[in-house]
């Protein structure tokens, strides 16, 4: 049976200190004691195998006994998406994508967006929980609430997508994919990107691709592009 794994940021070359959630989690629920061993992780790409040091459910110490990296994704996929208006859906697709591997994700505010602001320490809270249940453990970073105009200014060196409903000479983004390492993908809200949104995609680089042929909603066109990039690199 594989030792219990926690979540902590604060980790150093041979001590970790345990948050206040976490710490309650391995003393009261767990009820581990010291001197028994647990994994950790801090989404930096490695994982640890530690020792309690002190079990309080206030501030569980740890000390830290090996120390491997874990294997890294041959592709990795950027996710802008725009918020939904029932936010339990974007919630359910940050939690699917963490679980497939996602490199990071945007909350993406668009001019049709119906929801002007996401929940991001509940985000990044369903993301910590995602990589322990999946034990993908490179935390994807997350951006919220960037506004259109100010996503198309950042630099991205890698390939550029963008998903629309339009009717449009649209490449496969499975097709695309294949030949790509860093990959950009684009998804508007349930409005669709406005004419001008496209247009202004289009010459910032992006790309128009098709996601099938079934017209798919946001949640699920993100969990959908997800599991492409992950089957390519298996």
């Amino acid at each position: 049976m594989k030792a219990p794994l926690f979540y902590s940021e604060a980790i150093t070359d041979d001590v970790c200190v345990l948050s206040s959630d976490e710490s309650r989690h391995c003393v009261r629920v767990m009820r581990l004691q010291k001197g028994e061993r647990v994994r950790l992780f801090s989404g930096d790409g490695f994982l640890y195998l530690a020792e309690l040091a002190e079990a309080d459910p206030r501030v569980t110490i740890l000390r830290i006994l090996e120390r491997n990296e874990v294997r890294r994704p041959l592709r990795r996929l950027y996710l802008a998406v725009a918020p939904t208006k029932n936010f339990d859906r974007y919630e359910w697709f940050v939690e699917k994508a963490v679980e497939i591997g996602v490199s990071s994700i945007t909350t993406l505010i668009c001019t049709r967006s119906e929801r002007r602001s996401s929940k991001v320490e509940r985000l990044e809270r369903i993301i910590v929980s995602a990589m322990k249940q999946s034990g993908n453990l490179l935390k994807p970073a997350l951006y919220g609430d960037i506004s259109f105009d100010d996503f198309m200014a950042r630099p991205f060196d890698g390939l550029k997508c963008v998903a629309h409903c339009e009717e449009h000479n649209k490449s496969s983004f499975s097709q695309l994919a294949i030949s790509s390492y860093d990959i950009l993908l684009m998804i508007g809200p349930e409005g669709d990107f406005t004419i001008d949104e496209i247009s202004k995609a289009a010459d910032s680089g992006f790309i128009p691709v098709s996601l099938g042929g079934s017209i798919l909603r946001t949640e699920t066109a993100a969990v959908y592009a997800c599991a492409v990039v992950s089957s390519l690199s298996l």
